[in-house]
């Protein structure tokens, strides 16, 4: 199985993870709503050609290394058509699991749309795109 592959399965995975826990843990589904966002982006990844194998598959969400980029320098410099909701899945992620009564009742629906934007554009980068062997520099 390609790498692309494996990261649309566990992007799948995910979001069932998140339906399933939606209305009784909206806070883990949040979470799960974003890991499935982010595998879309690394599937989109692993196929970027112009980048090296380590970016292909980052390893933090975050570089902080001079010099290095995590996914979230990737999505910014890379994808701007989704940074934003990108962004605001990750940071909901990190804030539902401390103060999901803030977020309040509609922010469910509004990260399944950026979830939904996340997932069409990786989807349309993907088609037709040449797949690159996990090993390749």
């Amino acid at each position: 199985m390609g790498v692309r592959k494996w990261h649309l399965k566990r992007a799948e995975h995910h979001k069932d993870a998140s339906d399933y826990l939606l209305g009784s843990f909206d806070d883990w589904a949040a979470v799960a709503l974003f890991y499935s966002a982010l595998h879309y982006v690394h599937s989109s990844l692993a196929d970027e050609p112009e980048l090296c194998k380590d970016e292909r598959n980052p390893r933090k969400h975050s570089g902080v290394e001079p010099g290095s980029r995590g996914t979230n320098q990737l999505v910014n410099a890379l994808y701007p058509e989704i940074s934003v909701q990108y962004r605001s899945l990750g940071e909901a992620s990190h804030r539902t699991r401390y103060d999901i009564s803030k977020l309040g009742p509609a922010a469910m629906p509004m990260l399944t749309r950026q979830w939904e934007d996340v997932k069409r554009f990786c989807e349309q980068l993907n088609q037709g795109r040449p797949w690159i062997k996990s090993q390749a520099n």
